[in-house]
């Protein structure tokens, strides 16, 4: 199974702590904005809210572009991966509600994000956009950034088109440095964070481990993520971000059982959020619970509909169970979504393969090598396929080359000393 990173939501859930900061307890957070301030109103002197700038933008890029443009918001460059993590995720909140564009969700994204070694709140070239925005079946990526001001911050995103590889840069926005802003970007991180959380913690504090955190987390650091994670939840114990990415750190140290109870207490919080179903139905994969990982992939594509990961997850607990003709029409399904995911490709060929029907195997092959030349598991899963068939020498070559790949490949060694004692 294609193991899957996490896609970073922290909610305005965040808005109960500055509440909490500024004055006396939290009310309820409010829903993402939905265009507070009309594209055709001028802006006030001293900028937007973060919100309403938000909301600008999204309308700027539904303007700009042709009524159901498929578009990737891929990364926002700032000095805080909470305010980046805010900024994107109600982006594609405006953006989705609106339905104007189609917008691919952040959870395929979050999977390239650690894959392909890019960050979330870092820079991001136009030539490492173009690939990630063809992997996700984009027409359109959108990046961002952050400019200091002094008073103020100018928000900028820019939309690059993946087939003319050409950027439209946006106006941007500026925003007020207001209390939510200078919550969410605290001016510096002290060199040493306190191991224990002092009684009356300040709320700001949490926001200081999540960077931390999620430091550790990109750096794959699981163990250290858990540990910062886990200190800012003991000071905001709802804090969906730090709960949503621990659960899935402690999926990367494969304490399985750990990463469904936070699941679990996702679902508690937001039991119409597809993705901690998505979560949770991975950690019970890892663990070999099939069905329960079915359950939890079926109650998410019900939230979620157009998930080309869960359905090709789901796809996987189906074939692993041996139940290899829903498990290709899981891979149909994924594949129709977006027909540039080469690990779907690769997925279905193996389910052939299980069916005996190495040809097909080997066709699905080929198209994920297209889509991906330096796919080392599908060149072990094609020479496999190729032995198979007794084509030893085309066997051999695609074994040498996922070994040159990824010279720690055990399995393409194992193969092509198999192959040497069979006299081949």
């Amino acid at each position: 199974m294609k193991k899957r990173t996490i896609s970073g939501a922290l909610r305005a859930a965040l808005w109960c702590a500055v509440m909490a900061a500024a004055a006396s307890g939290c009310a309820n957070s409010p829903a993402p904005a939905s265009n507070p301030i009309p594209a055709n109103n001028p802006v006030p002197a001293d900028g937007l809210s973060l919100d309403e700038g938000i909301a600008r933008i999204a309308h700027d890029h539904e303007a700009g572009l042709p009524e159901n443009t498929r578009i990737a918001v891929v990364n926002f460059e700032s000095p805080s991966a909470f305010f980046s993590d805010y900024v994107l995720e109600e982006l594609q909140a405006v953006l989705v509600n609106n339905k104007r564009l189609v917008v691919t969700e952040r959870a395929n994204l979050e999977l390239l994000r650690n894959e392909l070694d890019f960050q979330m709140s870092g820079e991001v070239s136009d030539e490492s956009a173009i690939p990630i925005g063809r992997r996700l079946g984009a027409q359109v990526i959108v990046t961002g950034g952050l400019t200091d001001l002094g008073g103020s911050y100018r928000c900028r995103f820019n939309a690059i088109d993946i087939e003319k590889a050409v950027r439209q840069v946006s106006p941007g926005v500026t925003i007020r440095n207001d209390r939510t802003v200078a919550y969410m970007l605290p001016k510096e991180t002290p060199a040493a964070l306190p191991a224990t959380i002092p009684a009356k913690p300040d709320p700001a504090l949490a926001v200081l481990y999540f960077n931390v955190g999620f430091a550790h987390y990109e750096a794959k650091r699981y163990a250290e993520a858990v540990a910062d994670f886990t200190r800012a939840l003991e000071i905001k114990a709802d804090d969906e971000g730090s709960l949503r990415y621990r659960a899935y750190a402690y999926n990367g140290l494969q304490d399985y059982d750990k990463a469904i109870g936070d699941a679990s207490r996702l679902i508690g919080m937001q039991p119409d959020n597809a993705e901690h179903y998505f979560i949770r139905g991975n950690a019970s994969y890892y663990k070999g619970e099939y069905d329960h990982a079915i359950v939890d992939y079926n109650e998410a594509l019900r939230l979620n509909p157009n998930s080309v990961e869960t359905y090709n997850n789901r796809g996987n607990a189906y074939a692993d169970k041996g139940e290899y003709d829903r498990a290709i029409g899981d891979y149909n399904q994924a594949l129709r979504l977006n027909p540039n995911f080469a690990e779907a490709y690769n997925n279905r060929g193996t389910a052939y393969w299980g069916k005996g029907e190495h040809d097909r195997a080997i066709g699905d092959y080929n198209q994920a090598l297209r889509l991906n030349p330096n796919y080392a598991k599908a060149y072990n899963n094609r020479g496999y396929a190729y032995s198979m068939k007794k084509d030893y020498a085309r066997a051999r070559a695609d074994w040498e080359k996922a070994l040159q790949l990824n010279p720690s490949n055990a399995y393409a060694r194992e193969c092509l000393e198999w192959l040497r004692g069979i006299g081949h």
